[in-house]
């Protein structure tokens, strides 16, 4: 999953990241209640690996650590491929589930793209 942690180290250096950060995690943030990620295609990919290290306090590994840390309750991704051979953990639930769904289209080429490097 080196790929995607990449991609989110440099998504996370960007200047409008702190803005995001504070907004939704700052001490000024406005949000009460569960944080909802979704995305599509590589881009669900990532949100996975950044779901995973906000829920299990890795946050710092991607991004500055100064900036305001968060959790995300709920993951939906659209035609993502699986970004781990296992399943990522959920370190905020017993079950070690996070909610929301995989959604995909079994012809869709994306979704494949896995299956070509067991």
């Amino acid at each position: 999953y080196a790929p995607y942690v990449r991609l989110l180290r440099h998504h996370t250096s960007l200047g409008n990241w702190s803005k995001i950060m504070n907004l939704l995690a700052g001490p000024e943030s406005t949000c009460k209640g569960e944080l909802t990620f979704s995305a599509e295609s590589m881009g669900g990919t990532a949100g996975e690996m950044l779901t995973a290290c906000a829920n299990d306090g890795g946050l710092h590994e991607l991004m500055d650590s100064g900036l305001p840390n968060f959790t995300l309750q709920t993951l939906y991704t659209f035609g993502s491929p699986a970004g781990t051979v296992r399943p990522l953990h959920n370190n905020l639930r017993e079950d070690g589930c996070f909610k929301g769904r995989r959604i995909f289209f079994d012809w869709d080429p994306i979704e494949k793209f896995n299956r070509m490097f067991n």
